[in-house]
């Protein structure tokens, strides 16, 4: 190949990508298996400008005086992450998530915090967690953002995370944050509550003999470790159903 022609095939290659990504509503954040090169993204950011409506929100501020501890999402604070909002993808975009607001922030263009939107998010990805976000809620699940820990055919486990501000044992104490976890199941286009390891075995009656063994013989405990008993009780649901129950 010669020079010229390596450089022709270069401009191509970035010119595409940089219209795929004004144009993509849903791929992923890496190039051949590695992160998007910064000037791609420097470019991809420098066309949306300002008149992006992620960068419309209102302004973010935490208050939580005298609490102990951190409101945001594993403890972080702005991390690089993912978003689909109002249709568009951006990727590799600073991220915040207050658990204890149910805010989603990004940095405006200025380096202030903004608060998206819920009802323009579609689903956000922050420290390799994907969240979908349900802004119309129906009877069997609330609105707000949910950890997706499973998601494959008919069937999802959905993770509703908040944290609340509670005063210590006595009035001296400051407040703490504490962390409250629900768990719902999606099968076929419908969500189920999960409150304990029988919620989750009537769901499945044509292998509840089966996922009952498999949680003896695994010793899964749902009162000690819900998520890690349900993501494998899952996984093992699906290796039945390859296997044709």
């Amino acid at each position: 190949m010669t020079a010229q022609s390596y450089r022709y095939l270069l401009c191509l290659g970035i010119f595409l990508y940089s219209n795929l990504f004004l144009n993509a509503q849903a791929i992923t954040d890496t190039v051949a298996g590695g992160p998007l090169p910064q000037f791609m993204r420097d470019q991809y950011k420098s066309r949306l400008g300002g008149s992006a409506s992620i960068y419309n929100g209102t302004e973010y501020t935490s208050t939580y005086p005298e609490t102990k501890g951190s409101p945001f999402f594993h403890e972080l604070g702005f991390t690089e992450g993912s978003i689909i909002y109002d249709g568009t993808y951006y990727p590799q975009i600073p991220l915040l998530y207050d658990l204890a607001s149910a805010s989603l922030c990004t940095k405006g263009l200025q380096g202030q915090a903004l608060r998206l939107l819920p009802s323009k998010i579609s689903r956000f990805t922050i420290d390799g967690h994907q969240f979908l976000s349900i802004s119309e809620p129906d009877k069997s699940l609330p609105e707000g953002f949910y950890d997706i820990l499973f998601e494959k055919m008919a069937v999802s486990f959905l993770v509703s995370r908040k944290k609340v501000p509670v005063r210590g044992l006595s009035t001296e104490e400051p407040y703490h944050f504490s962390t409250y976890q629900s768990y719902f199941i999606r099968k076929d286009s419908s969500y189920t509550e999960i409150n304990s390891k029988n919620d989750f075995l009537s769901l499945f009656p044509e292998v509840r003999k089966e996922l009952k063994k498999h949680w003896s013989d695994q010793k899964l405990d749902f009162k000690k470790e819900p998520e890690a008993a349900i993501v494998e009780s899952l996984v093992y649901y699906y290796s039945k159903l390859k296997a044709g129950l």
